[in-house]
């Protein structure tokens, strides 16, 4: 798909962020879930946001959109959910990415309520673009609202 071209709707939440077209959400939260999906459309980050509750959900749409020639603009992953976790996703789309090498990577934002520790840094160097976003014990709208259009920014200039 790639950056919306809609005039209207092309300089996402004022900080120079082109909108997404397309990005597929992955959380067992669903309280999270929504807000984040909220944030994403309601401050101009994200056009499209598919929502899934479980990584197997994930994958799914993820192969979906690949087969039809899109790819997601930003991928976001809760690390610890249930059955087939953030990093199990994560492993299995840069295994089908690097198989296809003609469709160029998605970024992936990994959301966490746990601190992260060396070797879960390491592994988003390996899987580049890729960044972490800590979403605390209490997630109020206004507070996952700045601290993702931050990461988000942060994210998408590691493509250029």
């Amino acid at each position: 798909m790639g950056m919306a071209e809609d005039p209207e709707r092309g300089q996402g939440s004022g900080q120079g962020l082109d909108t997404l077209d397309l990005v597929v959400l992955a959380d067992d939260t669903e309280l999270f879930r929504e807000i984040l999906a909220d944030v994403l459309q309601t401050r101009d980050l994200a056009l499209n946001v598919h929502k899934c509750a479980d990584g197997y959900e994930a994958i799914s749409a993820i192969k979906q959109y690949r087969e039809t020639g899109e790819r997601p603009d930003l991928i976001v992953l809760d690390v610890y959910m249930p059955l087939l976790d953030g990093l199990e996703v994560a492993e299995a789309v840069r295994r089908a990415e690097d198989a296809t090498p003609s469709l160029a990577r998605s970024p992936i934002l990994f959301v966490t309520i746990k601190p992260v520790d060396r070797e879960f840094r390491e592994k988003i160097k390996s899987w580049q673009p890729a960044a972490h976003f800590h979403k605390g014990a209490a997630f109020s709208q206004q507070a996952v609202a700045e601290r993702v259009s931050q990461v988000i920014e942060k994210l998408l200039a590691q493509q250029s």
